[in-house]
């Protein structure tokens, strides 16, 4: 009887211990979206995808949303080849803050240019299977 208590106790905090090294093992959102935009800025699609769920981001788009993405990223990423474009994001010039609700969370970019077209940049992210995934980008206008 007492081997059984003592295998139930240390088989629960095997258990324990591997639940929390799974949480912790999940990259934060911030993560998530700085990958995407390297991704991206390379033109590396399949890396990208793995980041991005693409047909809710780009489900309210006149084409097919594949077809939409695909042609925002080649813009950007042909744009970046004349050498007074660049696609490399500028993160120094915003305040990121990451908030993080259940298995939702936000990764905001708040432009420190108060004269700038765009004052925002807000990610919004689900986790799915232990990932973090962009589902929406709101873009907001001066």
């Amino acid at each position: 009887m007492k081997q059984r208590i003592t295998a139930s106790i240390i088989l629960l905090f095997a258990l324990v211990a591997i639940s929390f090294r799974e949480q912790n093992e999940t990259e934060p959102p911030l993560a998530t979206v700085i990958k995407l935009e390297s991704a991206e800025a390379v033109a590396d699609f399949s890396s990208a995808r793995s980041y991005i769920d693409v047909e809710k981001v780009y489900a309210n788009d006149e084409m097919a949303p594949e077809e939409a993405w695909k042609k925002m990223v080649m813009f950007h990423y042909n744009l970046s080849k004349d050498k007074r474009f660049s696609n490399t994001f500028p993160y120094y010039k915003y305040d990121i803050t990451e908030k993080i609700k259940d298995k939702k969370s936000e990764v905001i970019f708040k432009s420190k240019d108060i004269t700038g077209p765009i004052k925002a940049i807000i990610y919004k992210l689900d986790l799915v299977n232990n990932k973090w995934i962009v589902v929406k980008i709101d873009y907001i206008k001066s």
